[in-house]
C-alpha cells in the first residue's frame, strides 16, 4: 500500500493495482499499461507519481502515462521485491532478483550485485542511510559500506520482514520474534 500526496490510496494485488480516493475506485492492469498484474511493491514518488514493482519490472504512473523500467532500461533483474525513496537525495532504491539492490538517480540505474538474499523491505532513515529487512537478517548501507553485524546495527534478528521509519524518525523492525522500535538515532 502507498499514499500519494493527492490523497490517493494505492493497493497492489496479484491481479493489478487499485487506487481509492473519496468514493472513487480505479483499477489498473496490463490493459491500462501496467507491466505485470502481479504487484509486489509500491512507493509514492517525489513528484506524486506511483512506482509499482512487479515480477516483470517497474511501472511508474504519473496520472496520465506509464513509464516502464526493466532489465532493458538498467535494472539488474525484473523481479522487484521492495521499493523505497530517499526524498532527501531523490534516489529510489529497489530490491530485485534474489540478492541484488538497484538505485535510481538522475535517470540512471546503479547496480549492487549479490548483496543479501531474500530482501523483503527497504527503509530510508533521516540521514539517508538505507536499511534492508531480509529473510537472513538486517542490513544497512551508509553510503560507503554494507553493514550486517547485529552488534553494529543494534538489532539482533535472524529475519526482518518489514522496516519502517515513522514521522518522528523512530525506526521500526518487524522480526520473527516480534517488533523492535529504535528511538530516533539521529535527533539532530
Amino acid at each position: 500500500m502507498a499514499v500519494t500526496p493527492d490523497g490517493k490510496v494505492w493497493i497492489g494485488t496479484d491481479n493489478g493495482l487499485v487506487s481509492i480516493q473519496g468514493g472513487s475506485v480505479s483499477k489498473y492492469t496490463t490493459k491500462e499499461g501496467l507491466v505485470s498484474n502481479k504487484v509486489q511493491a509500491l512507493m509514492a514518488g517525489k513528484k506524486g507519481e506511483i512506482w509499482v514493482g512487479t515480477n516483470k519490472g517497474i511501472s511508474i504512473y504519473d496520472g496520465s502515462k506509464w513509464v516502464l523500467h526493466d532489465m532493458k532500461k538498467g535494472l539488474s533483474w525484473n523481479d522487484v521485491k521492495a521499493l523505497a525513496l530517499d526524498s532527501r537525495k531523490g534516489v529510489v532504491w529497489a530490491a530485485v532478483g534474489e540478492k541484488d539492490v538497484n538505485s535510481y538517480e538522475n535517470g540512471t540505474w546503479n547496480t549492487f550485485m549479490e548483496i543479501q538474499p531474500g530482501i523483503l523491505s527497504i527503509m530510508v532513515d533521516t540521514q539517508s542511510r538505507i536499511w534492508f529487512g531480509s529473510e537472513t537478517g538486517l542490513l544497512k548501507f551508509n553510503g560507503d559500506e554494507w553493514i550486517t553485524d547485529p552488534k553494529q546495527l543494534g538489532i539482533p534478528a535472524a529475519q526482518v520482514f518489514k522496516v519502517h521509519r515513522d514521522e518522528g524518525g523512530n525506526l521500526w523492525f518487524a522480526m520473527e520474534s516480534g517488533v523492535v522500535r529504535l528511538a530516533n538515532p539521529y535527533p539532530f
